[in-house]
């Protein structure tokens, strides 16, 4: 009767486990999801880490062109490419539509441009039949605890150094530089 219980605890626990990583993860792209950032966010701050924040270029002149089933391809491959791009312990999310975060812990902003570097360099290799242009990216970039300490203000100021990056010509990436753009 023991052990028939302990079963039944231990299998209900990882039927649980199993339905909250469902929560938090992006059934198309396979990312982790909104919910996940927030949990991520209300979490204690961690000491060293830095967050890239990215938005695909163009992106609705692409869905407008080829349609969203091929869109939705899109979104999944750039997931497939940062994950092959990042270490197995950081974090791909699906902020909304065509926005994700990665989070780098124990990385500073200089390991992050790397990073950042080397997801656009492997997604500048991707290449579809049916696509003409390639997928590019804008990349924003911040690291604590050099730029803030306060995870909402270090998600805050990558975004920011994305439009940046966005104003810069797009396909290029922007470390946060309080000097240019306090906020």
């Amino acid at each position: 009767g023991v052990l028939q219980s302990a079963a039944k605890v231990s299998s209900e626990r990882a039927r649980r486990e199993e339905l909250e990583e469902a929560l938090v993860i992006d059934e198309m792209t396979t990312a982790f999801n909104f919910r996940y950032l927030n949990k991520w966010l209300s979490a204690a701050a961690e000491d060293q880490m830095a967050l890239l924040f990215m938005d695909i270029d163009d992106f609705s002149i692409f869905n407008n062109t080829y349609g969203h089933a091929e869109g939705d391809e899109v979104l999944r491959v750039l997931v497939e490419t940062i994950n092959k791009s990042v270490r197995t312990d950081d974090k791909v999310i699906r902020y909304g539509g065509d926005e994700f975060v990665v989070l780098l812990n124990g990385m500073d902003g200089e390991g992050a441009m790397r990073v950042a570097q080397r997801i656009m360099g492997n997604l500048g290799s991707v290449r579809r039949a049916n696509w003409k242009e390639p997928i590019t990216v804008s990349m924003g970039i911040a690291s604590a605890p050099r730029d803030a300490r306060d995870k909402h203000q270090l998600l805050l100021f990558a975004d920011q150094a994305m439009y940046a990056a966005k104003g810069a010509g797009k396909n290029t990436i922007q470390m946060w530089n309080a000097e240019k753009d306090p906020a």
